[in-house]
């Protein structure tokens, strides 16, 4: 009797792969492509060396199988090559541990995700290197071969083989996606389904929310359309989340079923917080039959989307509420952190995308140290940027640039309280909503006031509340008084004495207006 191992894989470089490009078409072709390749067709040629393999999980751009160790081999180098038969540029990376009764199971698992990083770091990352002037880049990721060519929205596009490719999958998508959106389509009992499949059922199955089965409701064609939907107009809402921790959380395990059951919860919650979001902030508009979203990749706790502007926020709220909520077992929950970026529609997307990838690792990194320092959230952060003209494509350059500076005592005046737990950031988007659009000179002064130095800061900042204050019935200094309540109930600041600061024990200056100010047009009825 052959002796069983357990066979795990990782897609490498994911994100390299479906963000090659700034295209919408291709980068919705790659994660495609990616979906249907793990969920359906890795077990498929799996069970076809391996008839004896037991699928443990397999989605969100990897897997876990048990099988003979006498087939581990085979299967490897099938799913590998799987993968670059499909795609011509992406690649999967396998790793196995023999299962022996001398050791606990616990002690075997943990060595899979060691024996993965291994074998990615002697895996050269795939290059197109063009080395001929007479030879023709590829018009979407500008590194490959151009030798394919198709009728683009602009004319003839000529691309490599990997973008043609993507671009095939995104046309044959584009064609199913309004029949999955109509009431014609019911899925099949225990049929796996795509992301799209999935979602759209889950929307109509949530239907508390009313979210319409039309007979023809499809994804924006392009980010100008997202553009056209918001308020105000041109510009798009990106949102990038990722799990905590979740390393932490399958080091504890001691089962296959654990890490079955953890798969199927991480990709439920997700899912389901994602649905409830679209059905809460998304609808599409009367007399369109657009979405006002796209999801470009959903693999595991990853979820790059794309808005419309004026729901992002909100959106990106909802998700890091929900999936805590959606994923509590037994009084446990997982968390998700989430960063936004706002842009124009014609904004570079590689480049939003870049910044705003830097800002989820700035999130995670703060809610790092708040557990280190027993101030743990019970959800996790959200970070966000509205970019208009940024002085660095990394949110830590713009960070170190423009919200924080040092004072002449050696403490930092930070314009930021950015990453937001969720509670705070309903209070910033409230104050927002509740300003209206008549205090936007005022909060100008406000947050203009914050890059003066401290002396200077204080004086221009109390003479502009003061004059809020004295205004009308003084609703809106009322507005601003109850924020600042709000952040002290979660910090640990002296007072308002400060104002427009907020300061902690080691004399920092905080505050809030430049937070306030950069979201007030983006707010849509509050959160």
């Amino acid at each position: 009797m052959d002796s069983k191992s357990v066979l795990s894989f990782d897609t490498d470089r994911i994100k390299d792969y479906v963000f090659a490009t700034g295209s919408l078409s291709t980068i919705r072709g790659a994660s495609a492509l990616l979906d249907k390749l793990n969920r359906i067709m890795m077990p498929q040629v799996i069970s076809q060396v391996a008839p004896e393999s037991e699928k443990i999980f397999a989605d969100g751009g990897s897997g876990m199988f048990l099988l003979d160790t006498s087939h581990v081999d085979a299967a490897k180098k099938t799913v590998e090559y799987l993968y670059k038969t499909e795609t011509e540029t992406a690649s999967i990376t396998g790793a196995s541990v023999q299962l022996t009764d001398k050791c606990e199971l616990k002690e075997q698992l943990v060595l899979l995700p060691y024996r993965i990083r291994t074998a990615k770091d002697r895996t050269r990352p795939f290059m197109s290197i063009v080395s001929s002037s007479l030879m023709r880049t590829c018009d979407s990721c500008g590194t490959g071969y151009a030798n394919r060519s198709f009728a683009g929205p602009d004319g003839t596009e000529y691309v490599c083989p990997a973008c043609y490719i993507k671009n095939n999958e995104d046309r044959l998508l584009k064609q199913q996606i309004p029949y999955y959106f109509s009431s014609d389509f019911e899925p099949q009992a225990n049929e796996v389904q795509l992301l799209w499949q999935r979602l759209s059922s889950m929307l109509k199955e949530r239907n508390y929310g009313g979210y319409p089965a039309r007979q023809h409701l499809d994804r924006p064609s392009d980010f100008n359309i997202l553009g056209d939907l918001s308020t105000p107009s041109g510009y798009i809402g990106l949102i990038v989340a990722d799990g905590d921790g979740m390393g932490q959380e399958i080091e504890q395990f001691t089962s296959l079923e654990e890490y079955r059951k953890f798969a199927k919860v991480v990709d439920e919650s997700l899912y389901g917080a994602l649905c409830d979001a679209i059905i809460k902030y998304l609808q599409p508009s009367d007399g369109t039959d657009v979405l006002p979203f796209d999801v470009l990749l959903l693999a595991g706790d990853d979820l790059v989307m794309v808005t419309k502007a004026q729901s992002a926020l909100q959106v990106a709220l909802e998700l890091v509420e929900r999936f805590s909520a959606l994923s509590e077992t037994n009084g446990r929950r997982l968390k998700l952190s989430a960063s936004v970026v706002i842009a124009h529609d014609r904004f570079p997307f590689q480049a939003a995308h870049r910044i705003a990838e830097s800002g989820l690792r700035f999130a995670k990194q703060n809610a790092h140290k708040l557990r280190m320092q027993a101030k743990e959230c019970n959800t996790g952060l959200i970070n966000f940027l509205v970019l208009s003209n940024p002085s660095s494509l990394d949110f830590y350059g713009i960070y170190n640039s423009d919200l924080k500076t040092v004072a002449s005592d050696n403490t930092f005046n930070i314009r930021t309280l950015r990453p937001y737990r969720p509670e705070l950031l309903h209070a910033l988007m409230n104050a927002a909503r509740d300003l209206g659009t008549g205090s936007r000179t005022r909060l100008h002064q406000l947050a203009e006031a914050c890059y003066l130095d401290r002396n200077n800061s204080k004086l221009n900042g109390f003479t502009a509340f003061s004059r809020w204050r004295g205004k009308g019935d003084g609703k809106e200094a009322q507005i601003i008084d109850k924020l600042f309540g709000e952040i002290r109930k979660c910090y640990e600041f002296s007072g308002m004495h400060a104002f427009p600061w907020l300061v902690d024990e080691e004399n920092n200056h905080y505050s809030p207006f430049v937070d306030l100010l950069e979201i007030f047009d983006f707010v849509e009825g509050g959160a």
